[in-house]
């Protein structure tokens, strides 16, 4: 027996392993009347071994497909829980020039910024997921379209005393307000 074509077997998708799996079940459980009426009493007869191992193969591959799926599912859904908490409290930790850059769109109500793709404060902001760059289209100039995540955008909303900067914080602010960070029109 060739291993290759049992491994492509095994790589089925359930679309065509459900088929299989109900009809070799028909096959092993019905009842003899059905059986004969559809011509196939002397086939089952004879080959009831295999038509039951491809009902428990399929069978099997069926639920490790389950398994995966759900679990696929679950552990998507707690990455995802995770980063959003590891964002919420990159927010709760501002650095002086990420509250800066932060403030520009809470303060003006603007959901874009221009900003520059260079810098390693947008990069760690971005890195985060706390914006994302909206357009691939800017220049060096004027800067790129960044835009802030919703849940973010919400977050820092209720919660804007995060981005307030401190007299001792204003020393290591390297100017976000203005020539940086300019409103997308």
């Amino acid at each position: 027996m060739d291993l290759s074509k049992l491994l492509d077997a095994i790589k089925l998708s359930p679309r065509y392993l459900v088929p299989v799996f109900f009809a070799s079940g028909f096959l092993l459980f019905s009842p003899t009347t059905y059986i004969a009426s559809l011509g196939l009493d002397s086939f089952v007869t004879s080959y009831r071994s295999w038509i039951g191992l491809v009902f428990l193969v399929s069978s099997a591959l069926l639920l490790s497909h389950f398994f995966i799926s759900v679990w696929t599912w679950v552990k998507r859904k707690l990455d995802a829980k995770k980063s959003s908490n590891e964002a919420i409290n990159h927010l709760r930790n501002l650095t002086p020039d990420e509250k800066a850059l932060l403030q520009g769109y809470i303060f003006n109500q603007t959901k874009t910024q221009n900003l520059d793709m260079m810098n390693g404060v947008v990069n760690g902001l971005v890195h985060v997921g706390i914006i994302y760059q909206a357009s691939r289209m800017g220049d060096l100039l004027e800067g790129f379209a960044y835009n802030i995540q919703p849940w973010a955008w919400e977050f820092l909303n209720k919660n804007k005393r995060l981005l307030e900067i401190s007299e001792k914080e204003k020393d290591f602010v390297h100017g976000y307000s203005g020539r940086r960070s300019r409103r997308a029109r």
